[in-house]
């Protein structure tokens, strides 16, 4: 009897671990650094969804300089680590403020802040909310 007791003792142990554990993977992820963009370089953020999550982000220079978002899935990123400029991009407006929000599919993404042309280093606040 002492057995089915400490049985149910661990199975209750469990169930409350998991329910806690399942009820932090539901809530949002916020990302709020700033981050320095070298010349010529660029800045790459990952982060995965396991459901049909969303995204949602903004990002400002703060010396008011241009920059490209770029959004991939892994085989995204993998072709413009490759060199291809076949990218989805995030609208930059101008304010200097870029903004997006899209449904995912489950998976791994990829935000890549890349300087303008002009190839200045950029210091860029990053604020990003993903969930599931």
């Amino acid at each position: 009897m002492k057995r089915i007791y400490f049985l149910v003792a661990i199975a209750i142990l469990q169930i409350t671990a998991g329910s806690f554990m399942l009820l932090g993977a539901a809530q949002p992820v916020r990302m709020s650094p700033d981050v320095l963009v070298p010349s010529g370089n660029y800045y790459h953020l990952e982060f995965g969804i396991l459901g049909t999550g969303q995204m949602s982000g903004n990002l400002s220079e703060l010396q008011g300089q241009s920059f490209n978002v770029l959004i991939f899935d892994d085989p995204g990123f993998a072709s413009f680590r490759d060199g291809s400029n076949a990218v989805r991009r995030c609208s930059n407006g101008g304010d200097g403020r870029c903004r997006r929000s899209r449904s995912r599919r489950p998976g791994t993404y990829h935000v890549v802040i890349v300087d303008s042309p002009t190839r200045r280093q950029l210091q860029v606040h990053v604020d990003l909310t993903v969930w599931d």
